[in-house]
């Protein structure tokens, strides 16, 4: 069995998140993405694409009004099925306001799901 490596523990959703990826300044894969789950370090989606994904991306998360861009590095992409990956990314540096944000995004699926 696997050993657990990540420091926050993850909450499992079913909403979609926009996804961006950014590669060495231009635009690699630009669609949509199903949360999988998401901690204060990092987010795991499930995206339909062609090729796996690698790099820099670049992810809105939307929560009621809310609208915030998150950054971060593809730690790992599996191919699931045909076309469909699993995309773990690791947060980069955020602002206060994506922290905020992104605090209360994990707190809706802490009570849904926990």
């Amino acid at each position: 069995m696997a050993q657990e490596r990540r420091k926050s523990g993850r909450f499992d959703t079913l909403n979609l998140s926009c996804v961006q990826v950014d590669e060495d300044g231009s635009v690699v894969f630009e669609g949509m993405g199903r949360t999988l789950n998401v901690s204060k370090g990092g987010i795991l989606l499930e995206i339909i694409s062609d090729n796996p994904l690698s790099g820099h991306i670049v992810l809105q998360i939307a929560l009621e009004d809310d609208l915030v861009d998150l950054s971060g590095n593809i730690a790992h992409c599996d191919s699931k099925e045909s076309r469909i990956n699993h995309v773990g990314i690791e947060f980069s540096k955020m602002s206060d306001k994506a922290a905020v944000i992104l605090d209360k995004f994990i707190k809706v699926f802490e009570e849904q799901f926990c």
